[in-house]
């Protein structure tokens, strides 16, 4: 689903970008930070270079799975149960219009337990880095992520130690 931060980010960028200075957003622990309107956006939305990266860290960009159940909403911040420790991953590219000229980005991602327990996979996320600032008056900044779509599996995959599975990951609209 994708979250109402992205959804302000987009809309700031794309159609306020002349009036609005900063936005505020949840960054991946669910403090309030401000996200910069003016240029500060690195790749996104323009590129799709942070979802070619996997990543198993709370603040950083790409994509990130998690083990979670509860079901996304356009309040999430971020996933549910990050998956941090005994995993490795890669991802391939593919781009794609729809029937109304929708950009549609499927992400092929191969996650491999590198662990000597097993894992289950439910819940898959899209990340960026913004450029942010604590408070509205503060106008020192640093990079934060911000979760632009979390989505839950179809049904889990249990990774048993070394084994691989690959996810195929649709984002329509939010990738250019």
């Amino acid at each position: 689903m994708i979250t109402k931060y992205a959804k302000k980010v987009l809309s700031a960028v794309l159609f306020a970008y002349e009036n609005i200075s900063l936005i505020p957003v949840k960054r991946y622990d669910g403090d309030v930070a401000y996200a910069s309107a003016y240029g500060a956006f690195g790749s996104w939305p323009y590129s799709m270079s942070s979802i070619t990266f996997f990543s198993t860290s709370n603040n950083s960009s790409g994509i990130k799975i998690g083990s979670g159940s509860a079901i996304p909403t356009e309040d999430d911040y971020n996933l549910d149960e990050l998956i941090t420790d005994g995993v490795t991953g890669s991802i391939t590219l593919n781009r794609s219009t729809d029937e109304n000229g929708n950009t549609i980005t499927t992400a092929l991602v191969t996650v491999t337990n590198n662990g000597n327990a097993e894992i289950t996979l439910t819940e898959i996320g899209y990340f960026v880095l913004l450029k942010c600032s604590s408070t509205i008056e503060s106008t020192a900044s640093n990079n934060q992520a911000v979760m632009i779509d979390r989505t839950l599996l179809s049904a889990p995959i249990i990774l048993s130690t070394n084994d691989t599975a690959t996810i195929e990951y649709k984002l329509s609209g939010i990738c250019g």
